[in-house]
């Protein structure tokens, strides 16, 4: 099972997924994120902080929608993953084709290029 939340801040959009990402909810995540392009916003995150696992189909797909993003001139990124997770990712060196962050990083200063007012957060672990 996995829930995903969307939170606009001023020009970004944050989907918070918490549970499982797999190939039985591929469709409902490319769902949400396209509806969110449509919009046209400057960035487009992904809150990983409730995150348990992916799978391949899921790491396939998160390339493949950060790259439709990034044609359409819209930053993604994917941010707070669990050890575990952010291992996986750079040990098949997706850093190289997504923006990976901590939630630091990105609330710190990813955001903050991209939101000209201070931002409150209010998504938490």
């Amino acid at each position: 099972m996995l829930n995903l939340h969307v939170e606009k801040f001023n020009d970004i959009y944050i989907i918070s997924l918490e549970g499982i990402f797999d190939i039985n909810n591929l469709a409902r995540v490319e769902s949400v994120w396209l509806e969110q392009t449509i919009l046209k916003p400057r960035m487009i995150a992904i809150n990983c902080a409730g995150l348990e696992a992916v799978d391949s189909s899921a790491i396939g797909t998160i390339v493949k929608l950060f790259n439709y993003s990034m044609n359409m001139g819209i930053m993604p990124v994917l941010y707070d993953l669990s050890p575990l997770l952010r291992r996986l990712f750079m040990t098949a060196k997706l850093n190289r084709c997504v923006t990976i962050a901590t939630r630091s990083e990105f609330e710190n200063h990813i955001a903050l290029k991209f939101a000209p007012l201070p931002i409150q957060f209010s998504h938490q672990r």
